[in-house]
């Protein structure tokens, strides 16, 4: 891999494309329950966590929410902690794990993010892709959060 900055900044990157696909879903569902002439509780509801207190997340670390496959898994988890300290607070608010995955065995990675309520992939980035916008998903996800004197 390329630099330490790159594949903590394509985490970042992650992230918010997820957020982005699960915000369309849930704007669709809430379309969909208006549509219907009665509304009543189903199974199908989906169940979105309130907001999240940073000081009472219950994750102590992000393996808890971060599953990785790679050759050198440690490492890569030392990358993330490193660049973004909140990833922990991002991830388990949004009910998601992240998987990073190489490819046939030819030293290139792709992320998948898995939804965890559903049971299923929300998002599948390849490793090229998932660089190219780390930048911008950087900036992203520094909005979310403002530190208050930490």
């Amino acid at each position: 891999m390329s630099s330490v900055n790159a594949i903590n900044s394509s985490v970042d990157t992650a992230v918010a494309s997820v957020k982005q696909q699960i915000l369309l879903a849930q704007q669709n569902a809430s379309q969909q329950k208006t549509d219907q002439s009665t509304i009543r509780p189903t199974s199908s509801d989906v169940d979105v966590r309130p907001s999240v207190d940073a000081d009472h997340l219950g994750v102590e670390d992000i393996t808890e929410v971060v599953e990785v496959d790679a050759p050198k898994p440690q490492e890569m988890l030392d990358k993330v902690r490193n660049v973004i300290p909140k990833l922990n607070s991002v991830m388990h608010s949004m009910n998601l794990k992240l998987r990073f995955e190489e490819f046939a065995d030819s030293g290139r990675y792709y992320v998948r993010a898995m939804d965890m309520v559903e049971q299923k992939e929300v998002s599948r980035l390849p490793h090229d892709q998932f660089l190219k916008q780390a930048e911008v998903t950087k900036h992203f996800i520094s909005g979310l959060f403002v530190d208050q004197g930490k």
